[in-house]
């Protein structure tokens, strides 16, 4: 109920005093202003119901001197009524709170403010309190609305106190994540988690117990007292450890008079109180953590019970990650020797193309020696039979020479021994010059060839004859996959820092299928089998190795039935 508020006068002889409510104490009789007093003039005062009915202390003073006060006074501050007419406003307040009180009274502040008052049995309660005065009289005139607010001062207190206890328990979490390991080392991993419970929970020792995989909880970890490795049946009837496995629960105990721990390791380490906590990953234990005190611990705070429980929640995470790391590691080491195997591998069988290679060109450089030395006529004239038959051995001859020499190219860019020889290079000459290599081709399948150049010259530092092998066999395939009657072009541009050479087609064109192993070794597309094109599926990555060495790009698009382009983008010469 809301206070209320009483104005009030000085004592003085009126014909109005003797109409005041007469059950009313004396001084509030004295005092009450008589428009109090209903109309007709008689004794019903509904102020004084008003008065005696309110739950919170009020009081009636004249500078300062209570003169009166409401049953719930004296219910809260331990003073009879005749008892309070004794006191002043300044009685019921802490000595340190009296010049304030004062003060306020004075001004008649009419805002709430709080004080520490004083009972009669002289213990402290908080109150808010409200004062007012009459606004039409000078003479001291006032009261006092006074709300016990000890509870509510007390509860806050408690919040306060809570929450410093709850940023303790987070920066006791703050230092249990600090502490979790960052290693993917199993075993330090675990040790690490028993040496931060330890010192969060000042103990003397903790214990990590793990699933072996065969029926047991064995020790992973120890921290603290020295002991052997540790290990328990996990369907043991009297071990605390496997029953905190099995329940999920954390649990408390003495060890003087609970056997959960062996006889042997307390008498040993003089281990005296243990929190054995369940390490639960999603829900399933993986673990238990016994945090054990050489000291009686009588009991254990809920709150410090949850710490602990945090800190096995987050152990349990670590060890996941932990086990994870480890994994990977190995899974990342396993990898790495298989990469490495393959690629001695790859190595052995590079340098055997090699070898090889170089071993055939010999016998082969003398095959089309003397295969020319024939057709020359220069041992005697041949038969028209003769004459087509050393044509054939000329025509396969050199495709093998062609071969040979793909594969001596790829194995220097796969090893890296390949010497490129750059030099400043006008692009339009090596197109010009592949034209007129290719021309006979061309004009024999009826081709009709686009060649499209710049005015000016487009300078790159390469080396021309790797940069013109590249050219060469982008037209080659060109010509090779266009039927007979179709368009061909080769165009080349500057595109910002670049030089760009584009080799187009009308031909067969690649399914998307194909097109992403095309510059494979040894791929050749689907429909240029079915076709029985001739070819040895190096081409394309022989074009993408030179190319890449000299810090280019190359790319490439095409339709099925609907032609292919082959984009060269190589950088420009700087000009200094």
């Amino acid at each position: 109920m809301g206070s209320t508020i009483l104005t009030l006068k000085r004592t003085g002889q009126t014909a109005d005093s003797a109409d005041v409510n007469a059950s009313a104490p004396r001084g509030l009789r004295r005092l009450a202003v008589p428009l109090r007093r209903r109309r007709d003039g008689t004794a019903a005062d509904p102020f004084r119901t008003l008065w005696d009915a309110s739950f919170e202390p009020l009081l009636a003073h004249v500078d300062g001197q209570i003169v009166d006060v409401n049953p719930a006074f004296s219910h809260t501050f331990g003073y009879t009524a005749d008892e309070a007419l004794r006191l002043t406003v300044l009685d019921l307040a802490a000595p340190a709170e009296r010049a304030a009180l004062s003060e306020r009274i004075r001004i008649g502040e009419p805002a709430p403010f709080e004080l520490i008052g004083a009972t009669k049995a002289g213990a402290p309660c908080y109150l808010e309190v409200s004062a007012r005065r009459a606004p039409d009289r000078e003479d001291g005139w006032g009261m006092l609305a006074l709300r016990d607010v000890t509870d509510r001062r007390q509860a806050e207190e408690e919040a306060g106190v809570l929450a410093f206890q709850y940023a303790a328990d987070l920066t006791v979490v703050a230092e249990v994540a600090r502490r979790l390991p960052r290693t993917a080392d199993a075993a330090s991993a675990r040790t690490a988690i028993c040496e931060a419970a330890l010192e969060v929970c000042d103990g003397a020792m903790a214990v990590l117990m793990e699933p072996d995989g065969a029926g047991n909880l064995v020790s992973t970890a120890i921290a603290g007292a020295h002991s052997e490795p540790l290990m328990v049946p996990m369907d043991h009837p009297s071990s605390a450890t496997a029953q905190v496995f099995a329940s999920r629960e954390p649990f408390f105990a003495d060890l003087s008079t609970h056997g959960g721990v062996s006889p042997q390791l307390v008498e040993a380490s003089g281990l005296v109180t243990a929190l054995w906590q369940p390490v639960l990953r999603d829900g399933d234990p993986v673990g238990v953590l016994l945090v054990a005190w050489d000291r009686h611990v009588t009991l254990i705070s809920d709150r410090a019970a949850a710490v602990v429980g945090l800190f096995a929640a987050e152990a349990a995470v670590a060890i996941e990650r932990v086990d994870i790391l480890a994994r990977l590691d190995e899974l990342n080491n396993a990898l790495a020797q298989q990469v490495e195997a393959l690629r001695l591998s790859d190595q052995f069988k590079s340098d055997f193309v090699s070898s090889v290679s170089h071993e055939l060109r010999t016998p082969l450089a003398s095959i089309l020696g003397y295969t020319d030395i024939l057709v020359n006529g220069e041992v005697g004239e041949m038969t028209a039979d003769q004459a087509e038959f050393l044509d054939i051995i000329d025509q396969n001859a050199r495709r093998l020479l062609t071969l040979i020499n793909d594969l001596l190219t790829l194995s220097g860019l796969e090893s890296g021994r390949m010497v490129i020889r750059p030099e400043p290079v006008d692009l339009r000459d090596l197109a010009r010059a592949n034209v007129h290599v290719h021309a006979p081709a061309v004009v024999a399948h009826r081709l009709r060839l686009e060649l499209q150049l710049p005015d000016d010259p487009v300078t790159v530092e390469v080396d021309s004859d790797r940069i013109s092998q590249v050219l060469s066999n982008l037209v080659s395939n060109a010509i090779k996959f266009t039927p007979d009657e179709g368009d061909l072009g080769i165009a080349l541009a500057v595109e910002g820092r670049e030089a760009v050479l584009r080799v187009s087609d009308s031909g067969i064109g690649i399914s998307e299928d194909d097109r992403e192993r095309l510059f494979e070794r040894f791929f050749r597309a689907g429909n240029a089998v079915e076709q029985a094109i001739p070819g040895t599926g190096l081409g394309l990555a022989i074009c993408k190795g030179i190319v890449d060495a000299h810090a280019g790009r190359l790319s490439l698009e095409s339709a099925l039935g609907e032609g292919t382009t082959v984009t060269v983008r190589l950088p420009l010469t700087v000009v200094r």
